[in-house]
């Protein structure tokens, strides 16, 4: 099973001879050219052929890449669409749902990985998959379809159905070792899983509803750039505290904060999404604040991490849901101190 698009650009290909010209050309030569045997095909077939692979080579070569070829697919509202939001397996909330406008349902491959192995947003991950597994047959079909792009959910154990929300990643590399898969996956957005009850097709992958999560909303605009810059300048102060807490109790339950600051994770981000436009964004100043939400999630443990992968919303929501989750591991780790210390 191919790993990737056939690769774009065969030298020649797009040198193909257009439709009118060869013609033109044809009538030079004589009727006859155009009929000529070539290994049993007539000639004329074969220049449409060629002129037919050079277009679709063409088409594959300017396709936008990752994200980008799923967002610019259009809006896909299935025929059992009421079906799908009324499943209560489904636990679609309405009112939670963006503008379909600005983020429309499409489908997406999905797979499920441990949750230390999926990448957050801002995140590069290297995984290993056998060839044949589901996950190697889902980043195939990304690579094929979708330009790479493909959702990630946290495998939670003795799950039936998929979590409400999951990462959406691109494939950065992939390569192939005999029967093993490498890839290095970047998290770029979160999604929402609109059909949960989805199984995988004859072809072995899942390919439920899913909506990009808007990271900026009514909400953020309404509380402005400065709320969002304050609410990302608390967090950064919390999380240095509870770092430096932790190493002086030695309790990392919740995970390690104390590894690097906020700041440094935040601009690791910021790099490996130099070019990636964020869902919803469109200034530079909201961009920190949101990948400084997301790199806070990463440095928690497992549970607290899945919290927030599993069910996703926008940016200030998570900014504040993680300022009171700090403030309340803050106090808690202050007591454990002062009782170490007394």
């Amino acid at each position: 099973m191919a790993l990737a698009p056939p690769p774009p650009g065969a030298p020649g290909a797009l040198r193909a001879p257009a439709p009118a010209a060869a013609a033109a050309a044809a009538a030079r030569r004589g009727s006859k050219a155009l009929h000529r045997p070539m290994h049993g095909a007539p000639l004329g077939f074969m220049c449409l052929t060629v002129l037919r692979r050079a277009v679709a080579r063409r088409a594959r070569k300017e396709a936008a890449p990752g994200v980008e070829a799923w967002r610019a697919l259009p809006l896909e509202v299935p025929a059992n669409m009421d079906v799908i939001l009324r499943n209560r397996y489904n636990d679609v909330v309405l009112e939670e749902l963006d503008d379909i406008d600005l983020s429309p349902f499409r489908t997406l491959a999905v797979v499920r990985l441990p949750i230390f192995t999926v990448p957050n947003v801002g995140q590069l991950q290297r995984l290993l998959f056998h060839v044949g597994s589901p996950q190697q047959l889902a980043v195939d079909y990304a690579l094929q379809h979708h330009g790479g792009f493909l959702g990630v959910a946290v495998d939670i154990p003795q799950a039936t159905y998929l979590p409400r929300g999951c990462v959406g990643v691109e494939v950065v590399e992939v390569s192939r070792k005999e029967d093993l898969v490498r890839v290095v996956l970047r998290g770029v957005s979160m999604l929402r899983i609109i059909d949960r009850v989805a199984m995988p097709g004859t072809n072995g992958v899942a390919l439920p509803l899913m909506q990009e999560v808007l990271e900026i909303t009514d909400l953020e605009r309404e509380a402005g750039e400065a709320e969002l810059a304050k609410e990302a300048q608390r967090l950064e102060e919390l999380f240095g505290h509870c770092g430096q807490l932790q190493k002086e109790t030695g309790i990392f339950n919740a995970g390690d904060l104390s590894a690097a600051s906020l700041a440094e994770l935040t601009e690791a981000s910021r790099q490996n999404l130099a070019q990636v436009r964020l869902p919803g964004v469109d200034a530079e100043a909201q961009r920190w604040p949101v990948l400084a939400s997301h790199a806070a999630v990463a440095a928690f443990g497992a549970q607290k991490r899945a919290d927030f992968l599993c069910d996703p919303f926008s940016s200030l929501r998570r900014l504040r849901s993680l300022r009171q989750f700090l403030e309340l591991m803050d106090r808690v780790l202050t007591v454990k101190l002062h009782a170490k210390m007394g």
